[in-house]
């Protein structure tokens, strides 16, 4: 069982460990951070993460019996108005946790947190075509394809083109899915 903690300057160890390529990196936050995650780069996201007029919220994932961080996740671009926020950084860190569930618990209680404490009334994400393990954890869940995206990266050197999907989840899908 996971629990959600607030992600904080303790946690930047396990997130620099975690990003091990630059191919990697860009998986995980797209354009968001550069190979390799450093203490700056960190201090910055810690700062909007914590600033109250900015409603991102970002969450560690420790093991209900352990304190160790098992994952990591973000709610962002968070409208009250129009009641939508976007999962971002979705990771389950160590190797040897993952294809064991956690991906599915840990963005699991990220939507259950979007729609029950934040309110919102619908949880948006993107994802890479090729991550099929993430794909099919969202799926699960309920989010759906609403569309396709394609996206451009210079890794190594090279330019590279990636397919990515924007996915959707409805608070009305997920309740349905929960009763």
């Amino acid at each position: 069982m996971l629990v959600l903690r607030k992600f904080c300057r303790e946690d930047f160890p396990f997130l620099k460990r975690w990003i091990t390529s630059q191919r990697f990196c860009i998986q995980w936050s797209g354009p968001h951070f550069s190979y390799p995650l450093d203490d700056d780069q960190l201090e910055h996201y810690l700062s909007v993460v914590e600033d109250d007029r900015i409603p991102d919220i970002g969450f560690m994932a420790v093991s209900e019996d352990s304190t160790m961080p098992v994952g990591h996740i973000k709610i962002g671009n968070v409208d009250a108005a129009a009641g939508t926020g976007t999962l971002q950084f979705v990771i389950i860190g160590d190797e040897g946790n993952r294809n064991k569930g956690m991906g599915r618990e840990l963005v699991s209680k990220a939507v259950a947190y979007g729609f029950d404490t934040l309110g919102l009334q619908s949880i948006n994400l993107k994802v890479f075509d090729f991550n099929a393990a993430a794909l099919a954890c969202y799926r699960k869940i309920g989010f759906e394809e609403i569309r396709r995206i394609e996206a451009s990266y210079i890794i190594d050197g090279a330019a590279e083109t990636w397919n990515g999907l924007e996915m959707d989840l409805t608070r009305r899908r997920w309740a349905l899915r929960r009763s």
